[in-house]
């Protein structure tokens, strides 16, 4: 409790929030959390480490990568 308490005075966060916050979590639509992440992620770069047989990720890989996968222990350097 004393850890919640301060998170709401380090952050300015009204004494009521913890208990208004799931409503707001309810409402957020899917579209809205997608957005959200894209931004996270377009702001961030990430970089995505993935292991197991590319024969049988490299399709999966190609739909989902935001840009050029490496493929450091493969055959093919890039997927593209």
């Amino acid at each position: 409790m004393a850890d919640a308490i301060a998170g709401l005075i380090i952050y300015g966060l009204s004494i009521d929030y913890l208990q208004l916050q799931e409503g707001r979590l309810l409402r957020l639509r899917a579209d809205e959390v997608t957005e959200t992440c894209h931004e996270i992620l377009a702001a961030a770069s990430p970089r995505w480490f993935v292991v197991g047989q590319a024969a049988e990720l490299a399709e999966v890989l190609r739909m989902a990568v935001f840009g050029d996968a490496e493929w450091p222990n493969a055959a093919s350097a890039r997927v593209p």
